[in-house]
């Protein structure tokens, strides 16, 4: 299992069961004097969330920012998980001093690298059959004059 730190001067670190650095998030939350900064595991996910004195952010388990929030007062217990509005992901409630403040995390699926490379290799295969079916006529001598070079497109039908 790895281990993962935060330090007030906003640095989380994982480290694997053996010593070596996994990731290091060097913008994550900070907190003062008077203040606790919490670290929090989200286990459905293996996310990781670290709360400073002004600032909440979602890591993932590779040390990627997932989200960031602003708090608008520093929170006073570590935060509270649980699915408070049933959409099947987890929700944030953060105690201040003067109020509750309630975070929904919101998983959008797709729009990853994988789904940009099929559409990028797509894109590419319709101009390459296109360029394929278009025979290009580098021009000839006609009547002693130079008739420029045209292009036709061939259909599937010709």
């Amino acid at each position: 299992h790895d281990t993962i730190f935060a330090v007030s001067e906003g640095v989380v670190s994982s480290y694997s069961s053996v010593g070596k650095l996994n990731w290091q998030v060097r913008k994550a939350p900070k907190w003062g004097d008077g203040f606790k900064g919490y670290l929090v595991m989200l286990p459905q996910d293996q996310e990781v969330l670290v709360s400073g004195e002004h600032h909440l952010m979602l890591l993932s388990a590779s040390g990627h920012v997932r989200a960031e929030a602003q708090m608008p007062q520093p929170p006073r217990r570590r935060p509270i998980l649980g699915d408070f509005d049933g959409d099947g992901a987890a929700d944030v409630l953060v105690v201040s001093d003067d109020a509750i403040w309630g975070f929904s995390l919101q998983y959008v699926p797709g729009g990853g690298g994988a789904f940009r490379l099929v559409v990028t290799m797509l894109v590419l295969a319709i101009v390459g059959a296109f360029f394929m079916n278009v025979e290009v006529d580098e021009g000839h001598v006609e009547k002693g004059k130079f008739v420029k070079r045209s292009a036709h497109l061939h259909r599937s039908t010709d």
